[in-house]
Order: structure tokens, then C-alpha cells, then sequence
């Protein structure tokens, strides 16, 4: 048994993510490494005993918690928490059952804050890209217009260029090749 009990606190423990089991009044049960590190000074024994939201410095628990929704809907839950600091967590909450009823609720938390900044980053290049497409599309087609204009301008000057007052013409052309550049 103790052998046992050993190899589980030790593959708790290298679990990256916060992994912890609160009873029916979200009372820690018992925390990993990693959750014992999130919630305070590393000491799993200050943490077990306590409830969650306690911990958190709050007198309810928080709106949308996953844990309270496994207990009251009897399956698993996935919810998105920013922290006070702006770091972004993803909290799975899945129920233990016995006898047919939620006996406990095991969490598990993931910090997603530098997925979810590269995530915004490339959503940004996509509306960049769209936006170059769009900007390229509507000077394209201004282009076109503008090659037009150039066009029946130049046949107006050979047809002008004997007439005086022809320098509104070439000042025309001028502002037309200025704004299709």
C-alpha cells in the first residue's frame, strides 16, 4: 500500500497542471504539486481541508465554477478563468461517483495564457491578410478606373493639342497618374 500510495503522489505530482479532488463543500481532499504551488507556498498540508474559494481570498464560490456545475449536473465541466495577473486558465471538473452519486469532484487546471496570446496573434494576421486582400482588391479595381481616364485624357490631348488651354488637360493627367501611384 505504501508503495503504491507512493508511486501516485509521485505521478500526481510531475503533473504539470493543477490536479486536485474537493468533496461536496469544496473542501480540498487533496492537492498535487502543482496545484499546492498555485494555491499558496507549495505545502499541500495548508491547502487540504480548506475550501477553494476560501483559498482565494472570496466568501462564495466563483461564478461559473466548474467544480459546483459537476456536483450539481453530475458531469464533466470546462470553464475559462483569467486570474487577477491576466493569466488564462482552463478548468476541467469531472465527478467521482459511488453508488450512483457525486461523492467528489476531481479538477484539473491548465494554464493557457501564452497558447491564448498566439491564438489572438494569428486571428490578427488573418484579419491583416484579409484586410491586405480587400485594400488590393479596391485598388486594383481603382486602377482599372484610373487606367481609363489616362487613356481617354491622352486621346483628348492629341485631339486638344492644337487648341490653346490645353495645360488643364495635362494638369488632369498629372493628378490622375499621381493617384494611381
Amino acid at each position: 500500500y505504501r508503495q503504491l500510495s507512493a508511486e501516485f503522489r509521485g505521478l500526481l505530482d510531475a503533473i504539470p497542471d493543477t490536479v486536485s479532488l474537493l468533496d461536496p463543500d469544496l473542501r480540498y481532499l487533496w492537492v498535487n504539486r502543482a496545484a499546492a504551488d498555485f494555491l499558496g507556498d507549495g505545502d499541500a498540508g495548508r491547502v487540504v481541508g480548506r475550501r477553494c474559494y476560501e483559498i482565494m481570498g472570496r466568501q462564495a464560490p466563483c461564478e461559473a465554477c466548474s467544480a459546483v456545475a459537476a456536483f450539481e449536473h453530475s458531469k464533466p465541466q470546462l470553464t475559462e478563468k483569467v486570474t487577477d495577473d491576466g493569466r488564462v486558465f482552463v478548468i476541467r471538473a469531472a465527478p467521482i461517483f459511488e453508488d450512483e452519486q457525486v461523492v467528489s469532484v476531481i479538477k484539473v487546471g491548465r494554464e493557457m495564457t501564452e497558447l491564448k496570446r498566439l491564438e489572438r496573434l494569428a486571428e490578427r494576421g488573418r484579419r491583416m491578410d484579409s484586410l491586405g486582400r480587400l485594400a488590393g482588391g479596391i485598388a486594383h479595381g481603382f486602377n482599372n478606373l484610373l487606367t481609363g481616364i489616362v487613356g481617354n485624357l491622352s486621346l483628348a490631348q492629341i485631339d486638344y493639342a492644337h487648341r490653346s488651354g490645353n495645360d488643364g488637360l495635362e494638369h488632369i493627367l498629372e493628378e490622375v497618374q499621381s493617384a494611381a501611384g
